[in-house]
């Protein structure tokens, strides 16, 4: 498992690895570990990451901000914050974030975060993908790629992070093929996977995207209420070990 730490203080990175060296012996796996000072430096690295350790206060472009790039890239699976401020865990929710550490961090809470990347890692693999049709070809669509589904008539538009298909359905099988994987009805029009939102107002806002979706009105309490109900659990799950 290839292992970054990005932190712009050395002692921190020596603690991490400390740490790791002993979730490795733990697990049985074998990490393999980059450093990084900077984020302007790690951003840089296009190979595969696993895991990235990622320090919020630093020289240059903060955590924050590093994140946000990174969500772009292929290259960087799960992340997972270690900082001495915990005031910003809020601001560390993304797409690829996987739980907040407080500084100085401990041996049993780093080995709990691996766990928890692992279990995610393995239950990728058993996730089963969605055929549909396509112009004649059947395509297999994961349903964590899946950022929102728009109704076309006798047809539906599935909007994916790297493309999009246009196939024969309806909202109403879609909605009900999707109730595990925390993708709701927003409009008549449009479903949409709350682990890309961002904001749902009057409009969805997406991580990363500068496309918005109208909120219908019949939808709109309802819809706010399963996100913030859906943001509840995930701070849960990220900062039940700290």
């Amino acid at each position: 498992m290839n292992i970054a730490i990005c932190d712009d203080e050395k002692l921190c990175i020596d603690r991490m690895i400390e740490c790791l060296d002993k979730a490795s012996k733990e697990l049985g796996t074998q990490f393999v570990y980059k450093r990084f000072s900077s984020g302007e430096e790690l951003l840089k690295y296009d190979e595969n990451i696993d895991i990235l350790f990622l320090d919020v206060e630093m020289d240059g472009i903060n955590g924050i901000e590093t994140m946000k790039f990174l969500e772009t890239k292929e290259n960087v699976k799960f992340i997972i914050f270690a900082s001495s401020h915990s005031e910003y865990v809020f601001d560390s929710f993304g797409e690829k974030t996987m739980g907040f550490l407080c500084k100085p961090v401990d041996d049993e809470r780093v080995l709990k975060k691996i766990k928890k990347v692992i279990e995610k890692l393995n239950a990728k693999k058993n996730i089963k993908p969605i055929e549909i049709n396509v112009d004649g070809r059947n395509v297999l669509i994961s349903p964590e790629d899946i950022v929102y589904i728009s109704g076309e008539k006798n047809y539906v538009r599935v909007v994916t992070k790297n493309e999009q298909y246009l196939t024969y359905g309806n909202m109403k099988a879609w909605e009900e093929k999707l109730v595990e994987n925390a993708v709701i009805r927003i409009h008549k029009s449009y479903l949409v996977n709350l682990y890309y939102v961002s904001n749902i107002g009057e409009v969805v806002s997406f991580n990363g995207m500068k496309e918005t979706l109208p909120v219908g009105r019949k939808y709109k309490e309802e819809a706010r209420t399963k996100y913030k109900e859906y943001l509840l659990r995930i701070f849960r799950e990220k900062t039940n070990d700290r």
